[in-house]
């Protein structure tokens, strides 16, 4: 009998513990977090290849500057790309972002044959 006084009690706390706590939150979608912070990312890196670029290009002669056109088309597709990104849905996003990153790896590579390295 004593038990069951115990166990009665103690299903009457819990109960009264689980209904006066805060209400249940479902679960937060992290998704549009990490992606903010993943374009967040990516834009600051565009900004400073730009940023380089136009440095290595504002007062370089022609032939300096034409080495760099073919860097300045891929960044801008970069760009593009990662405008992308941002808009579309969480179905179509890994589609995109390996586009992003391909193009740019691609923009990488162009920048290290344009400085000559």
């Amino acid at each position: 009998m004593k038990t069951l006084n115990v166990l009665l009690l103690f299903c009457a706390v819990s109960t009264t513990a689980l209904f006066a706590g805060d209400p249940i939150q479902p679960p937060r979608d992290a998704y549009p977090e990490r992606l903010a912070k993943y374009s967040d990312t990516a834009e600051r890196e565009l900004r400073t290849i730009r940023g380089q670029l136009d440095a290595a290009t504002v007062e370089a002669p022609q032939t300096v500057r034409f080495r760099y056109n073919e860097v300045y088309t891929q960044l801008n597709r970069c760009e593009q790309l990662l405008g992308e990104v941002k808009i579309v849905g969480p179905l179509e996003v890994n589609t995109k972002k390996a586009d992003y990153e391909n193009a740019r790896v691609q923009l990488l590579n162009l920048l290290k044959i344009a400085r000559g390295q």
